[in-house]
């Protein structure tokens, strides 16, 4: 859903599916855990 409207995602690891199902979703970034998840948009915001 995010790619179709030329927004990034991140799936994480965790929870009810396999490490390799997320990626069929085709994320921008996978993480293992909810904490890297903050993280990564902390590192990847734009100053305005």
């Amino acid at each position: 859903m995010a790619g179709n409207a030329g927004m990034r995602s991140v799936a994480v690891t965790y929870g009810t599916h396999t490490a390799s199902e997320p990626n069929t979703a085709r994320p921008t970034w996978t993480v293992p855990a909810f904490p890297a998840v903050v993280e990564r948009i902390l590192r990847t915001r734009q100053p305005h």
